[in-house]
């Protein structure tokens, strides 16, 4: 049985605009495709998903000509361990545009979504609940909009980097999050289950003490122990809810935190019954004890973020419940792995909605 996630007292807000079964007007949103986009596309720019004049809730959504009114689509997430980054870098950025100009040209729509951020110098009770729970609210609120503006409802694969990565494991891996029984918010029966998963440079649990167990022995004291780890030990209080300023055993075991790390322990969600996913992590891990002398601190953090262990997790994880998937890592001791059922992610996403 799939962790079921918990709303708690953390609701969403309302949203921008009507759900299923409304063909509505977005053409307030169009506007002209930025230059490095190849594709003949429709461009909707700046949609609010939540009733709020609210820039950090937005999406933006690539539809294709060519597609003629029900085009597949990809939700795109990006990342930036949930403090920074924006929708706009996956259209932008040279390391994912080939990849956009790619789907839009193969007919699938590219949609990608702003959330808010997680503040480590003002922590929130709802920690990692409140970037999540937009993005879901997002998705819902595509997937309802999705007739007005051209895409096919339930034909969509989810990407994400890095915490967007974490962000797509968590979205589309869990039971199903629709509420038939909610009407005053985006989630109004609309469903979060999806055709497949892209995670690029992911985590494989947003629970600290199952990375001791599952992911890399030693993770948790490593993060104790303070140094370059201390801007991952605040991003994880931040993330928990911790407000007095410790990461302690206490404070990771009371009976809030552990609901909480219950919700995002992200490993647990796969069974059997959940899409396929592709998963690389191919920049090099970090060996804590002792730790590396060549890697600057930065370099450092963002090893064990996205250590080649996250996914070899996964890997064994869906290994375990039967689930079909694809693992590409850079191994710790230079031994990868490759377990490739496609022959490259966009293939993968191409073979799930055409």
């Amino acid at each position: 049985m799939k962790t079921k996630w918990k709303v708690q007292a953390f609701l969403p807000l309302p949203i921008a605009f009507s759900l299923a079964g409304c063909q509505l007007d977005f053409s307030e949103y169009i506007q002209s495709a930025p230059q490095q986009i190849a594709a003949d596309v429709v461009f909707y720019k700046d949609v609010k998903y939540t009733g709020l004049d609210d820039q950090d809730r937005m999406f933006d959504v690539f539809v294709p000509k060519s597609c003629e009114g029900h085009c597949p689509w990809v939700f795109y997430i990006h990342g930036g361990g949930f403090t920074s980054g924006e929708r706009q870098t996956v259209y932008q950025s040279s390391d994912t545009l080939p990849a956009v100009n790619e789907l839009l040209s193969s007919g699938i729509a590219v949609a990608t979504i702003s959330y808010r951020k997680l503040d480590v110098d003002n922590i929130e009770l709802e920690g990692l609940l409140k970037p999540l729970t937009d993005i879901k609210d997002g998705f819902q609120a595509l997937r309802g909009a999705a007739i007005s503006i051209g895409l096919a409802p339930n034909n969509t694969v989810l990407i994400g980097e890095s915490a967007g990565a974490g962000a797509a494991l968590w979205l589309g891996y869990q039971d199903d999050m629709a509420d038939a029984n909610d009407t005053s918010t985006v989630a109004a029966g609309i469903s979060t289950r999806v055709q497949g998963a892209v995670l690029y440079s992911t985590q494989a649990t947003y629970d600290l003490l199952h990375w001791n167990s599952d992911v890399m022995p030693g993770a948790k004291n490593a993060v104790f122990a303070g140094g370059y780890m201390w801007e991952i030990n605040k991003l994880l209080q931040a993330a928990y809810g911790i407000t007095d300023g410790y990461l302690s055993d206490a404070n990771l075991n009371s009976s809030t935190v552990t609901d909480l790390r219950a919700s995002v322990d992200l490993i647990s969600f796969i069974t059997n019954d959940d899409p396929e996913f592709w998963v690389e992590n191919t920049d090099p891990g970090v060996q804590f004890y002792p730790n590396s002398t060549t890697m600057t601190d930065s370099q450092k953090r963002d090893a064990f973020l996205h250590d080649p262990r996250h996914a070899e997790a996964l890997h064994e994880r869906a290994n375990q419940v039967g689930l079909d998937h694809s693992v590409i890592t850079q191994g710790l001791e230079g031994g990868d792995l490759s377990v490739k059922r496609h022959a490259n992610a966009i293939a993968f996403v191409k073979s799930k909605l055409l």
